[in-house]
């Protein structure tokens, strides 16, 4: 059993996979026209499911998502980028008294003075430092709110991956309306079977290097779901003895279309949360280290736990 349920169990998994199952749910709701039961045995199963999937989500998306981003042709790690001479987010004062910290208590050099590409020893020391400054915080209990904004970039990750799932869900729906015509489902059958092969090919590959690899597991699951929502449309069209009133078809386009433009937000919220989370971690260990702690009140709009 798990001994604490917090915010990131929220944030990380039950959000996210509250609306890849309302994402899947809607449009069997609308052909049905039905409602979610509104039974609390039932509405406490969904919320077990829901963290359930959200788990699973978070495997896909933290493989196909990169975490890194990308300055002049290299990916970097933001904990990374955020202490290059050139990249202005921190005051120098601030970056010298932060190396001579990390000096002192990890016997790491940060070269403040240089600029990392991701792979020399500049980046990697960074990188270590990162993780032994972030397990300090988490010793001292002062992690807390730099661990609110890695729940918020892993949340807007996976309410980007659903939504983008969901676009491609809605298409599938949308394309069944034309699946009395032989050609389109030919297609689609083809795309079906090219879309699983290739998830279960990468799927033994929980970390995939590499921006094509990504980009091809990424299609793979959107594929799978054109699929899923193009055989459920047929198969409601059958059980139902006949394809959705044209006022329901044009549903499907509008969904998309909001649902592809708050992907598009979701993400850029998400690069925006792992920069903060990276810089809040540099300035919470900083202040640990030079007060003893990093109180609430260097955040006042941290959550009360």
């Amino acid at each position: 059993m798990m001994k604490q349920f917090n915010f990131y169990d929220i944030y990380g998994y039950l959000i996210p996979g509250m609306l890849m199952l309302g994402i899947v749910w809607a449009p069997i709701g609308v052909v049905t026209k039905s409602v979610p039961d509104q039974d609390l045995s039932k509405a406490l199963f969904l919320a077990v499911l829901a963290y359930i999937v959200g788990h699973l989500l978070r495997v896909v998306s933290s493989s196909v998502v990169p975490s890194t981003i990308r300055k002049s042709s290299r990916e970097r790690v933001v904990s990374d980028y955020v202490l290059d001479q050139s990249s202005g987010k921190f005051s120098e004062a601030f970056k010298l008294r932060l190396q001579e910290q990390i000096q002192t208590l990890f016997g790491i050099s940060l070269e403040v003075g240089k600029d990392g590409d991701g792979k020399n020893n500049v980046s990697r020391n960074r990188n270590t430092a990162f993780f032994q400054a972030r397990a300090y915080l988490i010793s001292k209990k002062s992690a807390a709110y730099a661990e609110q904004f890695e729940g918020l970039y892993s949340m807007m990750r996976g309410l980007g991956c659903s939504l983008y799932i969901g676009v491609a869900y809605f298409a599938g729906w949308w394309l069944a309306y034309y699946g009395n015509r032989p050609y389109v489902t030919k297609t689609i059958l083809v795309l079906s079977a090219f879309g699983l092969v290739g998830t279960v090919t990468l799927a033994p590959r929980l970390k995939l290097k590499g921006a094509g690899l990504k980009m091809a597991a990424g299609s793979f699951w959107l594929i799978n779901f054109l699929g899923l929502g193009f055989w459920l449309g047929i198969s409601s069209a059958k059980h139902y003895g006949g394809l959705p009133s044209a006022n329901v078809h044009s549903l499907w386009p509008i969904g998309i279309l909001m649902m592809l433009v708050a992907a598009i937000k979701c993400f850029a919220a998400y690069g925006e949360f792992a920069e903060n989370f990276a810089m809040t971690v540099w300035r919470d260990f900083s202040t640990c280290v030079a007060y003893g702690s990093a109180p609430e009140a260097d955040h006042p709009d941290v959550e009360k736990e």
